[in-house]
């Protein structure tokens, strides 16, 4: 069976931490947030979050470490569950991170 995969856009909730593997290879870890989004009376509101731990390896790093707490990333990576401390974690190990692409207007401005 195949982890599943995961891709979408998130905010970073802290600075990616940059650090080496033990064959000198790039690693980079932080923490995502994912949000999800509903209209309601015609506002976007925000819906219910989901964090997610990231690890990154090699290109993915080096794009991971480029971004800092706050900035929204786009990610696509491999998820698994874990517990901690009785706690569900969701783990992510990052293929792809990337600026997000710019939001298309889908509704025109009133005139």
């Amino acid at each position: 069976m195949s982890l599943p995969t995961i891709s979408g856009t998130a905010q970073l909730l802290t600075d990616p931490k940059k650090a080496l593997t033990k064959t000198n290879k790039p690693m980079a870890t932080a923490l995502l947030k994912f949000t999800g989004w509903r209209k309601v009376d015609g506002k976007w509101e925000e819906g219910d979050s989901v964090v997610a731990s990231a690890i990154a390896f090699e290109d993915a790093a080096r794009a991971l470490a480029a971004f800092s707490k706050g900035d929204n990333v786009a990610v696509t990576g491999m998820a698994t569950l874990t517990v901690w401390n009785d706690q569900p974690r969701l783990n992510l190990t990052l293929s792809a991170c990337m600026a997000p692409a710019a939001k298309q207007v889908t509704e025109r401005a009133a005139a």
